[in-house]
């Protein structure tokens, strides 16, 4: 083989490394992309699911309050109408509503009015709290899905090492030219 002809083959090997080392790292690139784009894609529809879902604990919360505030009107209204029937059974049976007993049992159904106004402003207490609990563990839920779907991101081709790996692929190039044109000894 003459010197031009080794020299030629040489320098297409160099070339054809550095386009397979080009295309590689362009390669790369193009799959760390698609990686980010379908990881910020999956982030978005978890953000959807995750206000979707607060939306609803929401609506829930909304609808207990409301019936909370409907039993307490209704407590009232019960607590009345009970004074005001032990009013009128106790006037038609003694005609006098001013002795201590009626007071002793207008005083106990109001105790009870108070007893269930209390039991029920601890059930909401309560719904409250399970509100907060529920909105918070979506939250939760939410960062959680969306740290999963970041967790699978590579950091992609270096630039430096496939500069390396061209170098070495040169500096082996070279030396196999060297090598069998006389200029390094083999032995």
């Amino acid at each position: 083989m003459a010197f031009t002809e080794l020299s030629f083959l040489m320098g297409a090997q160099f070339f054809m490394d550095y386009q397979k080392t080009n295309t590689n790292l362009q390669l790369g690139h193009q799959r760390v992309a698609r990686e980010r784009v379908d990881a910020l894609k999956q982030i978005s529809i978890n953000n959807d699911l995750g206000y979707i879902a607060q939306h609803n604990i929401n609506r829930k919360y909304a609808l207990s309050l409301k019936k909370f505030g409907l039993d307490s009107r209704t407590l009232a209204l019960q607590g009345r109408r009970e004074v005001a029937k032990y009013t009128a059974e106790r006037w038609w049976m003694a005609g006098d509503n001013r002795s201590g007993s009626f007071q002793a049992g207008k005083l106990n159904i109001e105790r009870h009015l108070s007893l269930a106004q209390a039991r029920k402003n601890t059930n909401q207490r309560v719904a409250e709290e399970d509100y907060f609990i529920r909105r918070d563990k979506q939250t939760l839920k939410t960062k959680s899905a969306n740290n999963a779907a970041l967790s699978g991101l590579t950091a992609g081709p270096s630039s430096t090492a496939a500069l390396l790996d061209l170098t070495s692929s040169g500096l082996q190039i070279y030396t196999d030219y060297a090598t069998r044109t006389g200029e390094i000894s083999r032995g």
